[in-house]
């Protein structure tokens, strides 16, 4: 087996392992091989987050966001949800 990256028709890059004599072409049908897919994460419910913390936080222009120190917290909810879906990946590997 052999590991590729390619580019679905979406745009998103995969790592897939295919057998060491298949084509490149095959690479959509490989085995998943890389990190888990972000399409998983409830995108709905972090852009719901991040607008409340704006909002809680009187962010209303880009001074108040860099005078509140806001982007960090902003940031912190989108790692929240890559640092989750990674550990959900690993417990499902581990059952």
């Amino acid at each position: 087996m052999k590991a590729v990256v390619y580019k679905d028709k979406h745009g998103y890059l995969r790592r897939v392992l295919i057998r060491d004599d298949d084509g490149l072409d095959m690479a959509e049908y490989g085995l998943p091989a890389g990190p888990p897919d972000v399409e998983e994460i409830d995108w709905e419910a972090v852009k719901l987050t991040i607008n409340n913390i704006l909002v809680q936080g009187e962010v209303f222009n880009y001074a108040d966001l860099q005078s509140k120190r806001m982007l960090d917290s902003v940031a912190a909810v989108v790692k929240k949800q890559i640092a989750n879906l990674y550990r959900e990946k690993e417990a499902e590997r581990t059952e």
